[in-house]
């Protein structure tokens, strides 16, 4: 049980939920899998650690990045960051919402989180004049807006959250601080 959003073990866990929503999976039976580009590896394993598990590479020998799953507990995983997301099967269905805990939690866990989605889950663009990211997935019409809803409250200046659907648009210090540095060495 958490005590707080204060313990490194919340922390780590929220940052895990990003990950899921924006690169992994919670299958049926609540397996979860993590996709893994290999200059995100030691952001990765610091916050497996910071939970308490370790991870084995699943995924190799292929031209997609590697993907790792919890060499033991790896449901248990699952369920505790299934109940933080809603996440399981298949996300782009209309049914997957955006998770409803951030709605509620402190700013820097939402910033944390929206950081760690952006930063997985972007891609640079040359649109909008400069340094700019964007988003483009499968969701739903509600999970776009409470996506958008938590990367506006996290930003100091949310007309930097640019686009009616998707693909979202991240641009000029917004970019820079949800994605650009977040989860590398200079971070």
């Amino acid at each position: 049980m958490l005590e707080s959003w204060d313990s490194d073990t919340a922390r780590a866990l929220n940052q895990l939920a990003a990950w899921v929503c924006a690169s992994g999976s919670i299958h049926e039976d609540f397996a979860v899998h993590f996709v893994v580009e290999p200059d995100l590896e030691d952001w990765f394993q610091e916050l497996t650690g910071g939970v308490g598990i370790t991870v084995r590479q699943t995924r190799t020998n292929s031209d997609r990045p590697p993907e790792y799953t919890p060499t033991e507990h790896q449901t248990v995983l699952g369920r505790v960051l299934h109940t933080w997301t809603g996440v399981q099967g298949d996300k782009s269905t209309l049914a997957t919402q955006f998770p409803r805990y951030l709605e509620f939690a402190p700013d820097d866990i939402a910033t944390a989180f929206a950081q760690a989605y952006v930063r997985l889950r972007a891609t640079p663009t040359e649109r909008y004049d400069g340094q700019a990211v964007q988003l483009q997935e499968h969701r739903s019409k509600s999970y776009y807006r409470d996506l958008r809803t938590l990367l506006e409250r996290v930003v100091a200046d949310d007309s930097e959250i640019r686009g009616t659907g998707f693909p979202v648009y991240i641009v000029g210090d917004a970019a820079q601080q949800l994605y650009f540095g977040v989860g590398t060495d200079e971070s």
